[in-house]
């Protein structure tokens, strides 16, 4: 991967009755993200959306509202074509978050806390960017109020813990999804990750989503991967081991 890259993340299951909480986005250099941006308010403008959000579109809401099936399709059809033609790399982390409950409830560890599921994908995903970067990469995330001082300390405490990854992370920012394409971008990617292991797990007669497919379609694009029971088990036992 290039040098002064820049990282877009959002997040996806956040709420309390969520059973994935996932997090991810793209990475690319500033000249793709600029075409990205360009191309993305093209393909909003004709349908009069200011800023696309994967969930109101899929079940009609905000902007969306009112929309027939066929209109969705070709809409999200129009908005993934937009971001295969750049040269985007795809990072997600994910948490079953009922298996993730039950494992760490009681511990009295810091994995008992709001908002820890959200810093572990977070570090997941920065650990998988800084070893396939080549230089440093700047992060941008969308603006969550209750996590971002948290996010702040977890980017901080990285560094501190993985001088090698340390080399690779830039700034860090956060800004508002509603005014960022590529922050819309990291959305659709995110929810169409949280959306899938959800059918994987809990509906697995359901076929495989095909926004899902047309994000994967190019080769080694995607990385990422998914705390289930055994995963969280794991990630206790490490818990207790740097509280030793």
């Amino acid at each position: 991967m290039a040098d002064e890259l820049i990282a877009y993340l959002d997040e996806s299951g956040i709420h309390a009755d969520s059973k994935i909480l996932a997090l991810g986005g793209w990475v690319a250099d500033a000249d793709e993200w600029d075409r990205l941006s360009r191309q993305w308010r093209n393909v909003l403008r004709p349908y009069g959306v200011h800023a696309f959000h994967f969930a109101s579109c899929e079940n009609a809401r905000g902007e969306f509202a009112g929309w027939s099936r066929s209109r969705k399709g070709q809409f999200l059809e129009e908005v993934i074509r937009a971001v295969n033609r750049r040269d985007l790399r795809g990072f997600c982390a994910a948490i079953v978050m009922p298996e993730y409950r039950e494992v760490v409830a009681g511990t009295a560890t810091p994995l008992e806390e709001k908002e820890r599921p959200y810093l572990v994908c977070l570090q997941y995903c920065v650990e998988m960017i800084s070893k396939l970067a080549s230089g440093p990469v700047r992060y941008v995330l969308d603006r969550q109020d209750e996590f971002d001082s948290y996010a702040i300390a977890t980017f901080n405490r990285i560094r501190e813990l993985h001088p090698a990854w340390a080399e690779k992370m830039g700034d860090v920012a956060y800004m508002a999804k509603t005014d960022v394409a590529p922050l819309q971008a990291a959305d659709l990617l995110v929810y169409e990750t949280a959306k899938s292991l959800n059918n994987r797990l809990y509906d697995p007669g359901r076929p495989f989503r095909k926004s899902m497919l047309a994000l994967a379609s190019k080769p080694n694009r995607l990385q990422g991967g998914y705390f289930d029971r055994d995963g969280v088990v794991q990630m206790l036992d490490w818990e207790k081991l740097a509280g030793s």
